[in-house]
């Protein structure tokens, strides 16, 4: 298609039905969005599908801030030692480690496997940093996690570089539970 919005002629057509093309599948369900591609050379049109999406949710990251600060995301303390983050501050963690490629497993990406860390792990700062540095204490603690350790069931020290308390992340509400939770074992 020119700029005068018309079809232009030889291989602009064939770039202008691609065009349509895509915009048709979109429009009937098809995944993607349509997008001008020039790969070869070719200007040609097809769906671009997002890559799927791994590590913490927004929401994730939301409620676990929101269990750090006792339900209210501002008055978010790092889980570790203690230190106050509000909103702005720390980073959330994974207790069990994702990998080079990333995990889809929905109990390493849910709030049961989340931390919020003061510190920047890039940095190697604060108790996240500690953590990516696999420090034993912190292991201890259950901030990072062996291969083989369930995030459902290995109980975090709280605020254990202080006076500290054993405590269970609950896998779907922003609280700690007392008990460990009972979880259903796959047969």
């Amino acid at each position: 298609m020119n700029r005068a919005g018309r079809i232009a002629q030889g291989c602009g057509t064939r770039r202008f039905a691609s065009m349509i093309a895509a915009k048709k599948a979109a429009e009937r369900g098809a995944a993607g969005t349509p997008e001008e591609c020039r790969r070869g050379g070719l200007a040609h049109w097809h769906l671009r599908v997002p890559a799927p999406r791994l590590g913490f949710s927004a929401e994730v990251k939301l409620l676990c801030r929101a269990r750090a600060g006792n339900g209210t995301a501002a008055d978010a303390m790092c889980e570790a030692c203690g230190c106050h983050l509000g909103t702005r501050y720390g980073e959330v963690q994974h207790r069990d480690a994702r990998g080079m490629g990333g995990s889809k497993d929905p109990v390493v990406n849910g709030l049961a496997g989340a931390v919020l860390l003061c510190g920047v792990a890039l940095l190697g700062t604060g108790c996240h940093g500690e953590c990516e540095r696999r420090d034993r204490g912190m292991n201890e603690m259950g901030y990072w996690l062996e291969n083989g350790q369930d995030p459902r069931t290995t109980p975090v020290g709280l605020h254990g570089q202080g006076s500290g308390i054993t405590v269970w992340l609950h896998e779907s509400e922003p609280r700690y539970l007392l008990a460990e939770p009972r979880i259903a074992r796959a047969a």
